[in-house]
């Protein structure tokens, strides 16, 4: 079972988009504290939108962003991977993640038919779009920074932090595998 911890993140003051959480990368932050596990493995950490969520994780991603869209004020977000992997992808690109859904609260997920064992009821799953920017070139580099699970929906893309390779498309329902994006 993962390790839950309250966070205390940094002192960003916003960025330049705040409504629509698209933030300048000169935008001030501070980094979330380090766990103190024996493994040295992060988790997914805990935290509270009333109290968080104008925080910045990374230079470009405050803790609202990754909210439940039920309103719960518990969020959990994998923030290695927004750190690491999303902060990454958003250079890249050097263009605005929009995302569409993180985490979810169990009764969100039920709301909008997620999986009974969804990474994002974990923090650990990331669904987004990227305004001109093909589906198929955010997989590709995805896939080449590590990222082990990558699906393409019609309109948006989904990664999470999986440790065994998935690929895939979802074509309205109809899923096909994929051995590799590039």
């Amino acid at each position: 079972m993962k390790e839950l911890k309250l966070e205390n993140v940094g002192s960003g003051d916003g960025g330049d988009s705040k409504d629509r959480g698209l933030h300048s990368p000169d935008s001030p932050y501070s980094p979330p504290q380090e766990a103190n596990s024996a493994s040295n493995k992060q988790s997914a950490r805990l935290f509270s939108l009333l109290k968080d969520g104008e925080k910045h994780i990374a230079p470009n991603f405050k803790i609202k962003e990754f909210r439940s869209k039920c309103g719960a004020d518990l969020i959990l977000i994998d923030t290695d991977f927004v750190k690491n992997k999303l902060q990454k992808i958003r250079e890249y690109f050097n263009e605005a993640i929009l995302i569409t859904s993180a985490y979810r609260s169990k009764e969100h997920n039920k709301k909008v038919g997620g999986s009974s064992n969804s990474y994002h009821l974990k923090g650990e799953a990331f669904d987004f779009t990227i305004k001109n920017i093909p589906l198929i070139e955010i997989a590709k580099y995805a896939e080449n920074i590590g990222i082990k699970g990558i699906i393409i929906y019609n309109n948006f893309i989904h990664l999470d932090s999986r440790t065994v390779k998935y690929f895939a498309r979802n074509n309205n329902g109809k899923i096909t595998t994929v051995a590799k994006w590039n």
